[in-house]
């Protein structure tokens, strides 16, 4: 059922950036972009890169920052420890050596995570 309902909002992804691209203001697609990589899950990769780059297409910034912490879409995927998310953002010039408000960058957050980030912490060396 959570597969299911994922699918439908990356298909509602894509439907509203095809009717709406243009309209959408560049924040609101950061925060989609955000919150794509945040709600993944191994089962949902494929669906979630497919948004994200979506999305990138979009003009999403893969360097926008969360307003709370300083994060950017990078930080979360290596904390998630998503390689495949991680590749698409750097071929995206994400920012690798980018500190969030407690200074941490992307390396940190793949060495700090509880995920297996070994093919991680080589991407961003």
């Amino acid at each position: 059922m959570e597969q299911k309902a994922f699918e439908s909002d990356c298909d509602k992804i894509s439907e509203i950036l095809e009717l709406c691209g243009p309209k959408i203001p560049r924040k609101n697609l950061n925060v989609a972009l955000r919150a794509a990589i945040k709600g993944t899950s191994t089962v949902r990769l494929d669906d979630t890169l497919q948004s994200i780059e979506d999305l990138i297409r979009a003009n999403a910034n893969v360097n926008a920052e969360e307003s709370e912490e300083g994060r950017t879409p990078l930080m979360m995927a290596c904390d998630k420890g998503y390689i495949e998310i991680v590749k698409r953002l750097l071929d995206q010039d994400a920012l690798i050596d980018h500190r969030d408000q407690r200074k941490k960058t992307a390396l940190f957050y793949a060495v700090e995570s509880s995920a297996e980030n070994v093919d991680v912490v080589k991407e961003l060396l």
